[in-house]
């Protein structure tokens, strides 16, 4: 018995400091996903520099030498040099500007939504400890209640009032409450563990309820603004490929010296050439098919995503009033088995029940308070999971 209580002993309090709010932030920086889409800001930055720079594409020089020397080395001699500078085209540099933004703002609704799927597995893990401790508890007292009845029973054996008989029945009685401690000890730990790798709490902070969920779904939902977003930035690359039907056009700056002979003065020149590349139906349709195929994509997984969210509401509205109902009817259980069991215990204790009736009626109990407390943490996890489903963070 001791070393039962021992093993009890080294499971944590469950209950940690703050809220799941605070909870949600330690997960939010434990996620690995979400430590690679925060390192994405770096790369749009860079998108945006690029589209506020004045070229649409790095310059590049070019240098030529020509000389006779290798044939009849009269002396002839020239250098030219070539800065050539890509050009944007007309509304390409507005385009790559929204392009930039459309991508920065799908960045932060995929921010929103992985915290949000991460407050949806926060919700899961906590109410899973709440439900293996409430179970954990109800077990510890089984088992306290289950030890006064054998040591009430012993005294009335020893007194002549009761057989042998029904101190074994009680005895058997506190093995079973023992073994159910040390198993729901064993799941509580498991489940606090799972809690502890996800968050690095050692428990859940004691103030896991949440407040009642809206009426109506809040406007920006995480998901669905994620979808939203998705479609803006292949509007804006669609734009993108309409305002670029060419490669970019270059101005070329030629400066140069040449010479024909030997004692000759070098000349020198200076040019302007503008490099014009032609749009072709081989090079653009399928740059734009691709643009508009994820277009489309993106389209459909919206309206895949609205019916999908619209779904979930409805079943966690009606998985809540499902859990409360229940916990209702179980309440009214445990009063009338704990009713019954005053009655019996008193019968009992006057000589006018068995003890194997006693013991029946206590399971009873003991079944109706562990429904009781299940529906109870029922109820709780279903208005987070609605609160989940409307999109709402802890």
């Amino acid at each position: 018995m001791r070393i039962l209580w021992i093993l009890i002993g080294l499971l944590p309090a469950v209950a940690a400091a703050g809220g799941l709010r605070d909870a949600l932030e330690r997960a939010w920086e434990r996620d690995t996903e979400a430590r690679a889409l925060e390192a994405r800001e770096a790369e749009l930055q860079a998108r945006d520099s690029a589209a506020w720079s004045l070229l649409p594409a790095p310059p590049a020089v070019a240098v030529t030498h020509r000389t006779d020397q290798w044939n009849n080395d009269l002396g002839r001699r020239e250098w030219e040099a070539d800065i050539d500078l890509p050009l944007w085209l007309p509304g390409q540099q507005r385009a790559r500007l929204g392009q930039a933004g459309a991508e920065r703002g799908e960045w932060q609704a995929a921010l929103a939504e992985r915290r949000l799927a991460l407050a949806g597995e926060l919700r899961r893990l906590v109410w899973a400890v709440a439900l293996a401790d409430s179970q954990a508890r109800l077990a510890r007292q089984r088992l306290v209640t289950a030890q006064a009845l054998e040591r009430d029973v012993g005294r009335r054996v020893q007194a002549g009032d009761l057989a042998h008989a029904d101190l074994l029945l009680a005895r058997n009685e506190t093995l079973t409450a023992q073994s159910a401690v040390l198993g729901h000890a064993a799941a509580l730990a498991q489940a606090l563990e799972r809690y502890r790798a996800f968050t690095g709490d050692s428990a859940p902070p004691p103030d896991r309820d949440e407040p009642a969920p809206a009426a109506t779904a809040p406007d920006t939902h995480p998901r669905l603004e994620a979808a939203r977003t998705a479609i803006a930035a292949a509007q804006a690359k669609a734009r993108v490929v309409r305002e670029s039907p060419r490669a970019p056009p270059e101005l070329q700056l030629v400066t140069g010296s040449e010479r024909d002979a030997f004692g000759e003065s070098y000349r020198q020149r200076i040019g302007i050439r503008l490099r014009l590349p032609f749009a072709t139906e081989a090079r653009n349709r399928p740059l734009l098919t691709e643009a508009e195929t994820a277009l489309t994509r993106a389209q459909a997984a919206y309206r895949q995503t609205q019916v999908a969210v619209e779904a979930e509401i409805r079943q966690a509205r009606q998985a809540l009033q499902a859990a409360l109902e229940q916990s209702r009817l179980a309440e009214q259980q445990r009063n009338l088995a704990a009713e019954h069991l005053r009655l019996k215990q008193k019968a009992f204790d006057l000589g006018e029940l068995d003890l194997s009736s006693l013991m029946r009626v206590r399971t009873l109990l003991w079944e109706a308070e562990a429904a009781w407390a299940q529906q109870t943490m029922l109820a709780g996890a279903a208005r987070g999971t609605l609160n989940q489903a409307l999109g709402v963070l802890p």
